[in-house]
């Protein structure tokens, strides 16, 4: 238990930081006209890719056996760093929306 709690403490900790940079950046790429569907969208992506995880998850203990989950986990994990990496280069810079509204206001 010594070892659990603090474990789960940080892991709970870093799980729930996240969300709002996740929320900010959105906000940061979308206009202030589409923002609760954007912010709907990414919550939706979220559950999704939570189900798809638990899906597969299970697909592999079920096919698999227990010890094919770790390295299906690396896959995954390899994939995700891939996208993510292709998905910085195919965009361009977003002026702030803070700015913009600062230049709307003079």
């Amino acid at each position: 238990m010594a070892l659990v709690v603090p474990l789960l403490l940080a892991w709970s900790a870093a799980a729930w930081s996240v969300p709002p940079a996740v929320q900010a950046r959105v906000l940061a790429l979308t206009g202030p006209e589409v923002d609760p569907q954007s912010l709907a969208l990414s919550s939706s992506a979220v559950y999704l890719g939570a189900s798809l995880g638990a899906g597969l998850g299970g697909w592999a203990i079920g096919s698999l056996g227990p010890r094919a989950l770790p390295i299906i986990a690396g896959a995954c994990f390899l994939a995700g760093i891939a996208l993510f990496g292709l998905q910085g280069r195919s965009t361009s810079p977003t002026p702030d929306r803070d700015a913009e509204s600062h230049h709307a206001d003079l």
